[in-house]
C-alpha cells in the first residue's frame, strides 16, 4: 500500500487513528479489498472490492459472485463494518504457470475469495521474490505432517495386528472339542 494514502489505508484499519469511526465510502479508494460482515454468509463472502463509476463516485461489490451477475453492492451500514485489507494497484495477478503463491512472504502475497473460498484470484507485490523461510516453513509443516501421518499409520497396523492375532487365536479355540458336550 502507498504511503501516501490516508489511515484508513492501512490494513485493518478503519476511518483514521484518531477517530476509529467506522468507514464509509469517503474512506475508500478504487480497488481497496475490503473485509466486511455480513449478517448472513449466503450468497456473501465478506470481502469486496470497491469500484469506480463514470461521475467518480465509488461503490463496493462483495466478491461470492465473482464477477458475474447477482453481484451485491454493499450499503452504506454494510461498508461500515469494513476494513481495508489492500489494494489491488498494490499487487499483480499471480502467474500460475511459473510461480508458486503460497512460496511468497505472506506480507508480499494475497488472495481475493468467492464462493466461499472455493474460487480465489491470487496476487503477488510486484518485485517480491520466492521466500527462502516460507519455503522451508512449507517444507517443515509437510514433514510434521507426514510424520504425523506415519504414525497414525503404525498406530492402525498395530490395531489390526492385535486384532488379527486375537481373532485367530479364537478361532483356533473354536476348533477344539468341547469337554462338556457328550
Amino acid at each position: 500500500m502507498t504511503d501516501t494514502v490516508g489511515a484508513a489505508h492501512v490494513k485493518g484499519m478503519t476511518a483514521t487513528t484518531t477517530d476509529p469511526a467506522p468507514l464509509t465510502v469517503d474512506d475508500l479508494q478504487e480497488d481497496d479489498v475490503l473485509r466486511w460482515i455480513p449478517e448472513s454468509r449466503h450468497t456473501y463472502e465478506g470481502a469486496a472490492v470497491v469500484h469506480g463509476r463514470e461521475d467518480g463516485s465509488l461503490y463496493a461489490v462483495d466478491t461470492f459472485w465473482g464477477s458475474g451477475n447477482g453481484n451485491h453492492v454493499l450499503t452504506p451500514a454494510e461498508i461500515a463494518t469494513a476494513t481495508v485489507e489492500w489494494n489491488i494497484n498494490d499487487f499483480r495477478p499471480a502467474d500460475a504457470r511459473v510461480e508458486t503463491w503460497s512460496d511468497f512472504a505472506p506480507e508480499d502475497r494475497r488472495h481475493l475469495p468467492s464462493q466461499h473460498g472455493l474460487q480465489a484470484t491470487y496476487w503477488i507485490r510486484p518485485g517480491a521474490q520466492p521466500d527462502h523461510g516460507t519455503m522451508v516453513a512449507k517444507a517443515e509443516d509437510r514433514f510434521r505432517d507426514a510424520q504425523s501421518k506415519l504414525t497414525s499409520a503404525q498406530a492402525a497396523v498395530d490395531w489390526a495386528r492385535k486384532d488379527l492375532d486375537r481373532l485367530r487365536a479364537d478361532g483356533r479355540k473354536g476348533d477344539q472339542p468341547r469337554e462338556d458336550t457328550c
